[in-house]
């Protein structure tokens, strides 16, 4: 857990315009180690080292996925994304590819 809340603290100080030091609602050190165990607990499934779900309908539809490696610079490409979305309350548009850039469909021979 050491880990994570590491990972949380360095994500919020390189991507949060809310860890400017001149931000009147700055969370300190303190806050953090006081909320991230109750705020991460719907997490704990996910940070075990042998995590179970109930995979029958994504395998009933997709076979068998390997589960993405989660190291510190996926977690750290993860965080930025949330915090630059607002954490889904501002998801990001989608922007029509221009012709050059849709997928042509393969020629047969």
């Amino acid at each position: 857990m050491a880990f994570v809340a590491e990972l949380v603290q360095e994500a919020v100080e390189s991507y949060s315009e809310a860890a400017a030091a001149d931000d009147p609602d700055r969370c300190d050190e303190q806050w953090f180690a006081d909320n991230l165990r109750t705020q991460l607990g719907v997490y704990a499934p996910y940070f075990r080292n042998d995590p179970v779900f109930d995979t029958t309908t994504l395998e009933r539809f997709a076979g068998r996925v390997a589960c993405p490696t989660l190291d510190r610079d996926v977690m750290l490409r993860m965080s930025k994304f949330a915090i630059a979305h607002d954490f889904g309350r501002y998801p990001p548009s989608l922007v029509p590819l221009e012709p050059e850039q849709r997928r042509r469909p393969a020629r047969s021979l």
